[in-house]
């Protein structure tokens, strides 16, 4: 009776340990607030659209980090892949998929401060119509690869 207490005890406590690995690997490492959007279909001119608190929230960027995999958490959980240049940190589809994510490398913010207002650029595709936001850095980290 009490060995059937004990593996019972064992396994759940084993069952939790596995639980808390799989869920700490789990890491948000980017956080993006959109302030303006265009969408453009066909021979249509986009028009640039100030996006209102709740579009901001309902459009926001989320990458998250499992493991050495990257995903596009806001967007289906998108497999991406990250590569650095310059200032720059730039997110791609797996798939192939032409949509990405740039984002000003946290520690050249400052720096680039001097090319615009904005702190990233998300682009989606879908057909031959297109929206881009721009928007601000909310949470960054660590982005750099240089954990």
């Amino acid at each position: 009776m009490c060995s059937a207490k004990v593996i019972g005890l064992l396994f759940i406590l084993s069952f939790t340990f596995v639980l808390s690995v799989s869920t700490q690997d789990e890491v948000i490492v980017f956080i993006g607030a959109p302030e303006v959007r265009i969408a453009t279909e066909g021979k249509e001119n986009g028009v640039l659209e100030k996006l209102s608190k709740d579009k901001v929230s309902e459009y926001r960027c989320v990458i998250s980090k499992k493991g050495d995999k990257y995903y596009w958490t806001s967007r289906e959980d998108k497999d991406i892949k990250k590569s650095e240049s310059g200032i720059y940190i730039t997110f791609t589809r797996s798939d192939g998929a032409p949509d990405y994510i740039r984002i000003i490398n946290p520690a050249f913010l400052k720096v680039a401060a001097a090319y615009g207002d904005y702190g990233y650029i998300e682009h989606l595709t879908h057909a031959l119509s297109s929206i881009t936001y721009w928007g601000n850095v909310s949470h960054a980290d660590p982005l750099s690869g240089k954990q």
